[in-house]
C-alpha cells in the first residue's frame, strides 16, 4: 500500500512538473526528497529487521529498493551507452519510471541509435511494436532514423508528435529532450523558446530553454542563479556545462546611415536593372529577390511606351507588323514564365495587381501551384484506392507528413484566397485515406490526426460543410490498442 501511494505521487508530481515551469525546480526537489525519503526509510525499516532476526522480510524490502534503483541506473550507465539494445529493452520491462507497454522500445531505440542502428537491432526492436502507429512507434522510428544518420527525418517524426492526439507521456518526454539537445547543438535557440508551450519540462529540456533565454538576451531570461539550479538538477552535467558558460547574445549593434555596397550598381536603364533583378532571383532564389524582380519588371514591361518602343525596334530589324507583335509577345511572355518559375520556387508571395505583369504572375503562379498539388493529390488517390498501395505504417506516416508540409508551403504564397480554391482536392484525397486508414487498417491515431487536420484548415477557408464531416469524425473516440 505504502509503495503504491508513493508511486502515484510520483507520477502526479511528475505531470505536475511537466505542465508548469514555473514550480520545476521546487517539485523536482519535492520529488527528490519523497525518493529519497522512501529508500532512506525502507533500508532503515530493513536494517531494522535483519537486526530483529528478520532475514527474509529484510531482503524482500532490499529486493524493493532494487526494484526501484537498479534498473534505471544499468539503462542509463550501462545498456544505452554501450549500445545493447536487448539488455536495454528487457530491464525497462522492470523499470517503474515509464509504462511497460512502451517504455522498452523506446529506450531500445536509444541504444541502439548509439550504434549506428544496425540492420539487425531495427528488425528486433521494430518487430517488437505494435501493429497500430502509435506516439511511441513515431518516436521510436525517430530515434533509429537519428542512428542511421537522418537527423532530418529524426527531426520530422519527433516534431510531428503534436499531430497525434495521445501520444504518451514517456514519447513525449524522450522527444522534448531530443529536439531540445539537436536545437542547442545546431544553435537554434528560437527553436527552444518557441518550444516551451508545446514540449513538457524535462530537467534537461528546462536547462537548456534557460540558455536559450539567455542566448537571446530575452527578457524573461532566468537569472544566474536559477540557471545553476537548472544545471545542479539536470543530468549530463558534464556535456551542459559548455552551455551554461557561453556568453549571451551580443547587443545589435547600432543602425548607421552607411548602407552596404550593392554587389552591381544600380543602372539608369529600367531594362538592364530588371533583367540584373532576374539573374540574381536565379542564381540564388529567395523570396525577396523574387519579388523584386517582378517589381522590376513591372515597371518595365508595364510601360505604357515599352510596346511602341519594341514594335519600332523590330521594324527597324525589317520584321513585318505581324511578325513583330508576335516576337514581342513571345518576349514578355518569356519573361513572365521566368518569374513566374521563380515565384513558385522561392515562395515568393504572390503580387498584387488586377493588371499588367503582376496579375500575369499571380495567375501563372496559382496555375502552377494549383496543377502541382492536383497531380500530387491525384497520385495519393490512386494509390489509397488499391489495397496494393498500402505502406509500411512509418512510411505511410512520412508521406503524410510531405503532403501535409507541402500543401501548408504551397498555398502559403497566396493565402486564403488560393487555398479556398486547393481545398476541396486535399478534402477528398486525404479524406479518403483517414478512412482507408481507420476502418481497413486500423491505424486509428495517423487516420485522427489527418482527420484533425482536414479540419483545421477547413475552418481556415471557411468550408462549413468539410468543418461539420471533419469534425463529426474528429469526435470519435479513438479504439483502446
Amino acid at each position: 500500500m505504502l509503495l503504491a501511494l508513493a508511486l502515484r505521487a510520483r507520477a502526479a508530481l511528475w505531470r505536475a512538473r511537466a505542465a508548469d515551469r514555473r514550480r520545476f525546480v521546487p517539485l523536482t526537489l519535492l520529488l527528490a526528497f519523497i525518493e529519497g525519503g522512501f529508500v532512506a526509510s525502507v533500508l532503515s525499516l530493513a536494517l531494522t529487521l535483519l537486526l530483529l532476526g528478520a532475514p527474509i522480510t529484510a531482503l524482500v524490502l532490499l529486493a524493493l529498493i532494487a526494484w526501484l534503483v537498479v534498473p534505471h541506473w544499468l539503462i542509463d550507465a550501462l545498456a544505452i551507452p554501450r549500445g545493447w539494445h536487448r539488455a536495454a529493452w528487457h530491464l525497462a520491462r522492470f523499470d517503474p519510471r515509464g509504462d511497460a507497454a512502451t517504455w522498452p522500445s523506446l529506450v531500445a531505440a536509444r541504444a541502439a541509435a548509439r550504434t549506428g542502428a544496425p540492420s539487425a537491432a531495427v528488425a528486433w526492436i521494430t518487430g517488437r511494436l505494435p501493429a497500430r502507429l502509435d506516439g511511441a512507434g513515431v518516436v521510436v522510428h525517430g530515434l533509429l532514423a537519428h542512428g542511421a544518420g537522418d537527423r532530418g527525418d529524426a527531426r520530422r517524426l519527433l516534431h510531428s508528435l503534436t499531430a497525434l492526439q495521445a501520444p504518451g507521456v514517456d514519447a513525449q518526454v524522450i522527444a522534448s529532450e531530443w529536439l531540445a539537445l539537436d536545437a542547442a547543438e545546431r544553435g537554434a535557440w528560437r527553436e527552444l523558446v518557441d518550444g516551451i508551450a508545446t514540449w513538457p519540462a524535462t530537467p534537461l529540456r528546462y536547462l537548456l530553454e534557460a540558455v536559450a533565454l539567455r542566448r537571446l538576451a530575452l527578457p524573461r531570461a532566468p537569472g544566474a542563479a536559477s540557471r545553476w539550479l537548472r544545471w545542479l538538477v539536470a543530468p549530463a552535467r558534464l556535456a551542459t556545462w559548455r552551455y551554461l558558460r557561453a556568453a549571451p547574445a551580443a547587443a545589435p549593434a547600432a543602425t548607421t546611415t552607411a548602407t552596404a555596397a550593392p554587389v552591381e550598381p544600380a543602372s539608369a536603364d529600367a531594362r538592364v536593372a530588371a533583367a540584373t533583378a532576374l539573374v540574381a532571383a536565379a542564381q540564388a532564389p529567395s523570396p525577396e529577390r523574387a519579388a523584386a524582380a517582378v517589381a522590376a519588371w513591372r515597371d518595365v514591361l508595364d510601360d505604357p511606351a515599352w510596346l511602341p518602343a519594341q514594335l519600332a525596334r523590330a521594324a527597324a530589324l525589317g520584321l513585318d507588323p505581324t511578325a513583330a507583335v508576335r516576337t514581342v509577345g513571345a518576349a514578355r511572355d518569356g519573361v513572365i514564365a521566368r518569374l513566374v518559375q521563380l515565384t513558385v520556387a522561392s515562395r515568393a508571395p504572390l503580387p498584387a495587381g488586377d493588371v499588367g505583369v503582376a496579375a500575369a504572375v499571380r495567375a501563372g503562379a496559382r496555375a502552377r501551384i494549383l496543377d502541382g498539388l492536383e497531380v500530387g493529390f491525384d497520385r495519393l488517390h490512386a494509390r489509397v484506392a488499391t489495397d496494393g498501395g498500402e505502406l509500411a505504417m512509418i512510411d505511410e506516416w512520412r508521406e503524410f507528413l510531405a503532403v501535409r508540409d507541402g500543401y501548408e508551403a504551397a498555398v502559403a504564397p497566396g493565402g486564403v484566397e488560393l487555398e479556398r480554391v486547393a481545398f476541396p482536392h486535399a478534402d477528398t484525397a486525404l479524406g479518403e485515406w483517414a478512412v482507408a486508414l481507420w476502418n481497413r487498417r486500423r491505424q486509428h491515431h495517423a487516420s485522427h490526426a489527418i482527420t484533425s487536420w482536414l479540419f483545421a484548415r477547413a475552418r481556415e477557408v471557411g468550408d462549413a460543410a468539410a468543418v461539420e464531416h471533419h469534425g463529426r469524425n474528429r469526435a470519435l473516440a479513438i479504439p483502446e490498442a
